[in-house]
């Protein structure tokens, strides 16, 4: 009976530490990412992991999962360097590794980080989606209507909530194409 009663204890103390109603410890800081970015947000579905497992972790783990955050690090800071330079494809696949690499190095370890660069990765197919409007629009009014509907079709996939936008542009395009055509 007495073993029963521990481990409802265990349990519970399990149950108020995941639901965050124990204090906390000072979150654990990886190269690269700053403790903050590895909190995970309020609608996230991300399991955090127990202070416990950090601390049961050799040197050598963290050692390894330092070295794995040091170069998706890199890969993102690359990322970022590529958005700001408008190379949005060189951009999203450095990103995109970088987010495979934490991954694949320990996915509930790195969680926040995984949702953060999934969330940056949006915002730039977004963008990317938003400069292929402007030039379709720009060569629509040089009549370059194929390379105008290239890019709207293009901008279509990068950030589908605009789709119903981007197919009037399509439709408007492609039917000022059939009027040149007769």
């Amino acid at each position: 009976m007495k073993s029963t009663n521990w481990m409802g204890l265990l349990l519970t103390a399990l149950l108020m530490f995941a639901l965050g109603c124990l204090g906390k410890k000072e979150d654990k800081t990886i190269s690269g990412y700053s403790a903050a970015s590895r909190a995970p947000s309020s609608g996230s579905r991300a399991r955090p992991v127990s202070e416990s497992t950090i601390d049961k972790m050799t040197q050598r783990q963290r050692e390894k999962l330092d070295g794995k955050a040091a170069k998706a690090d890199d890969l993102y800071q690359k990322g970022r360097t590529a958005f700001n330079g408008g190379d949005y494809e060189k951009a999203i696949s450095l990103l995109a590794s970088s987010q495979d690499m934490l991954k694949k190095a320990n996915e509930t370890y790195f969680s926040a980080q995984i949702i953060k660069l999934n969330n940056f990765l949006t915002y730039m197919n977004r963008q990317w989606a938003k400069d292929l409007i402007s030039e379709g629009k720009a060569l629509y009014d040089d009549e370059k209507y194929e390379a105008a509907v290239a890019r709207f079709e293009v901008a279509s996939v990068k950030d589908p909530r605009r789709h119903s936008e981007i197919q009037l542009l399509l439709s408007h395009t492609r039917q000022t194409m059939r009027k040149i055509q007769q």
